[in-house]
C-alpha cells in the first residue's frame, strides 16, 4: 500500500462588485463558498436586480450553501437574482437544494458536461439557457476534433432547474 500525500489548495472566496445602479448591480464571484463565507461579508447592495457571475466559483459546501441561502432571504429578499456562468457543480446543488435559486430568480448561462468519445475526454460546455428546449442539451462538437459530443448528464435531472 502507498500512501499518497495529497494537498489541498484553499481558494479564498472573494465577492466583487463590478457595475452598480438603481436597477442592477453586477457582482463577480470567485473561490469556495463554504465554512469561512459569511453573509455579512457581502456589501450592501440597493440595485433592485442583482446579477451573479459565478464563472469563478470553485466550490461549495453545505455550510457554504447555509450561509448563501441566508444571504438571499436576508439581504436580498425582495431582489431579482440573476446566475450566469455557473458552474456545473452550482447547477446541480441548485437542482438538489431548495432555496439556492430563490422563487424570483433565473439561470441566465451555465456550464454543462459534455463528453467526446472518440478523444475519450470530458468538457464543460456554455451553455445559455435560452438555447434549452423542452429539456434537451444542444448539440455541441468536441473543441479537439469537431466531432458531436454527448451531454454527460441525465438532461431530465440536470435540467431540472428550469421549472
Amino acid at each position: 500500500l502507498q500512501i499518497v500525500k495529497s494537498e489541498v489548495t484553499a481558494t479564498k472566496f472573494m465577492i466583487k462588485v463590478i457595475q452598480k445602479n438603481a436597477q442592477s448591480a453586477q457582482i463577480e464571484v470567485s473561490g469556495n463558498v463554504d465554512e469561512d463565507f459569511r453573509p455579512e461579508d457581502v456589501p450592501a447592495i440597493e440595485s433592485a436586480e442583482i446579477v451573479f457571475d459565478l464563472k469563478e466559483l470553485k466550490s461549495l459546501n453545505s455550510c457554504g450553501i447555509r450561509s448563501w441561502i441566508t444571504m438571499l432571504e436576508t439581504q436580498m429578499a425582495a431582489k431579482k437574482i440573476v446566475y450566469q456562468n455557473c458552474p456545473a457543480i452550482m447547477i446541480q446543488q441548485i437542482n438538489l437544494v431548495q432555496g439556492l435559486l430563490p422563487q424570483s430568480g433565473q439561470i441566465q448561462s451555465f456550464m454543462a458536461p459534455y463528453f467526446c468519445e472518440k478523444c475519450d475526454k470530458e468538457y464543460s460546455i456554455f451553455i445559455n439557457t435560452k438555447d434549452i428546449s423542452g429539456n434537451k442539451a444542444p448539440a455541441a462538437k468536441c473543441p479537439a476534433d469537431a466531432s458531436e459530443m454527448e451531454f454527460d448528464a441525465i438532461e431530465k435531472q440536470f435540467f431540472s432547474f428550469l421549472k
